[in-house]
């Protein structure tokens, strides 16, 4: 009996952390290079695959450049999986990237990875990370 119940106990623990590994979540690091300036705002829009082709943020963030420490920001509670990030620096603060009459950014902007795109964003695949647990990336902001 006492070993029917370690057994049902040992399988419980088991059943319970295997649950709660599937709902983790971890902090994102964004390491910045290239800020050329210490006005206006970082926007961030952390994207799963099926999210980032819609241009659509499983995870944002918005952070005045003058609160960012050591030219970095977390976002917390970042679900394990592939995301890509999308970022950029809006100099003026009106919270949208603002282009030409071509539709090229005049804001600088970047992905992770450092991918880079042709006549639009770059691939998911190119710019795609995992997080499985803390995450830290670096990302030349141009």
């Amino acid at each position: 009996m006492k070993n029917t119940i370690k057994i049902l106990a040992l399988a419980f623990t088991t059943l319970a952390a295997s649950a709660f590994a599937q709902d983790a979540t971890f902090p994102l690091t964004i390491q910045l290079n290239g800020l050329e300036s210490e006005e206006g705002m970082i926007l961030a829009c952390v994207s799963t695959h099926e999210n980032y082709d819609k241009f659509g943020c499983d995870y944002r963030a918005a952070v005045k450049v003058e609160d960012l420490k050591d030219n970095q920001f977390t976002i917390e509670n970042v679900a394990k999986g592939k995301y890509a990030i999308r970022i950029f620096h809006d100099l003026n603060g009106n919270m949208k990237l603002d282009t030409n009459a071509m539709g090229i950014p005049k804001e600088p902007w970047a992905a992770s990875n450092n991918a880079k795109g042709n006549f639009g964003p770059p691939k998911f695949d190119d710019a795609a990370i995992d997080v499985n647990g803390a995450t830290t990336t670096k990302i030349i902001i141009e």
